[in-house]
């Protein structure tokens, strides 16, 4: 067995350890382990889930935690957060992975958790042991360059940021890979609104280490900041293939690529979002109105076969929000394909044939078989009941000022205006053409 370091022995004999993992053989083989390596058996502490382990943590003072990877929906990095946060009075609690697979998006995605160190299935005792003796030679005894980066944090936190400026200028200047030093010097630029000088200095963390995790990010809100939109996509986008489970910034991705007109990159969004854990419901709605203007993009262009493609990616995985599907139809109505809108009714699930938007879209599909007067009606009913359909407003205005309606058009046409103020000079050509033809 390898040689255990005093730093090691010392540091497992005051500290207590939980151990977090479904398997329960798996478990109790580390804590087995950890016990002939020096950590007296009562302050080692088992269970399966998070919330047992949030339970035990708080009430025994965990100092290490130590989970599997696979312990339910919300993971361990959820469970190391929480911890630390409810921890952090007492002491700083140290938080180990162990993972079956070491790829590099796990290791990115750990460094931005804040983890500590990982531990790669199967181990061995040695391996345990050499993991373990690293970590703690880290902790109680830093490097003058990881002293210098723990200073300057506080510093920064305390807002003394010149005194922070001069410790990181020296720490660059003598470290070989300096990443963390010009993160936190782009830090101190971006607090002072220096951006182009933060994006300097992210640029740099980056090119010194292309996973952490930290300086990507900083980078990209950086560029954000600066308005240089196709730089901050070009970063997101590599951000969402190792990163993707962070909601607000898959999110911007969306915005960014809707923006810069991306839209053959909706095909990749997409694909990550399927890979996700957490759906969360704000990126379904971004998602869909991506894949949407996507979509319409294409109609425009007279590619109706790409413009099928994104409609169908919404229509077989969000079908549940009726309300895409509605825009969907409407726009092929809007186009004069309706063999094609009828297709997007029957995914409107039966509970949903109720709601008002299938029945706006089934009156869009059909409405050529009305007269005029009746049309109006029907879709003045809709809006009367709270429908917002840009081509069911436009039907409605151009329909009662057919039928002598004026007064009523006015009134209607001056609410769309509200809802769309980017349709607002179509709708005043439609006044106009009826104000001409009456005069």
């Amino acid at each position: 067995m390898r040689e255990i370091s005093s730093v090691l022995k010392n540091f497992l004999e005051n500290r207590r350890i939980l151990i977090v993992d479904v398997d329960h053989s798996s478990k109790n083989r580390l804590a087995s382990s950890l016990t002939k390596i020096g950590c007296p058996k009562d302050n080692i502490f088992l269970c399966s889930d998070a919330s047992q382990a949030l339970d035990i943590g708080v009430k025994k003072s965990i100092g290490i935690i130590i989970s599997s990877d696979e312990i339910g929906l919300s993971g361990p990095y959820e469970l190391f957060k929480e911890l630390r946060q409810k921890l952090s009075k007492m002491h700083q609690a140290t938080c180990i992975l162990i993972a079956s697979n070491l790829s590099q998006s796990l290791v990115a995605k750990a460094a931005e958790e804040g983890v500590d160190s990982i531990i790669l299935r199967p181990y061995t005792m040695n391996l345990l042991i050499d993991n373990l003796n690293d970590l703690v030679e880290k902790k109680v005894n830093p490097s003058t360059y990881l002293s210098g980066i723990k200073e300057s944090e506080k510093l920064i936190e305390n807002e003394e940021f010149s005194k922070a400026s001069s410790i990181l200028f020296d720490l660059i200047a003598k470290e070989k890979n300096p990443s963390l030093a010009h993160y936190y010097s782009g830090l101190i630029k971006e607090k002072l609104g220096e951006i182009p000088e933060a994006i300097k200095h992210f640029e740099e963390a980056s090119k010194k280490n292309k996973f952490h995790i930290k300086s990507l990010d900083a980078l990209f809100n950086a560029y954000k900041k600066d308005g240089s939109h196709l730089k901050a996509y070009s970063m997101g986008k590599d951000l969402l293939l190792y990163f993707p489970d962070n909601v607000m910034r898959f999110n911007d991705v969306i915005r960014l690529a809707i923006i810069t007109k991306a839209y053959d990159d909706f095909r990749f969004i997409y694909d990550s979002f399927k890979k996700l854990k957490n759906k969360d419901s704000s990126i379904v709605k971004f998602l869909c109105s991506g894949l949407f203007i996507s979509g319409k993009f294409y109609l425009y262009k007279g590619n109706d076969s790409e413009a099928k493609k994104f409609f169908d990616m919404i229509a077989e995985s969000f079908s549940a929000h009726s309300k895409f599907l509605k825009v969907i139809i409407e726009t092929l109505v809007e186009f004069g394909k309706y063999n094609e809108a009828i297709n997007y009714l029957g995914f409107f699930s039966d509970d949903k044939k109720q709601d008002l938007n299938y029945q706006v879209s089934e009156f869009l599909i059909t409405h050529e078989i009305f007269d005029t007067e009746e049309l109006t009606d029907r879709a003045e009913e809709f809006i009367n009941n709270g429908a917002e359909s840009f081509v069911l407003y436009r039907k409605l205005i151009k329909g009662l000022y057919l039928t002598g309606g004026k007064i009523r058009a006015e009134k209607h046409l001056e609410k769309a205006k509200e809802i769309w103020k980017e349709h607002a000079q179509t709708l005043d050509k439609i006044r106009e053409s009826f104000s001409e033809n009456a005069a």
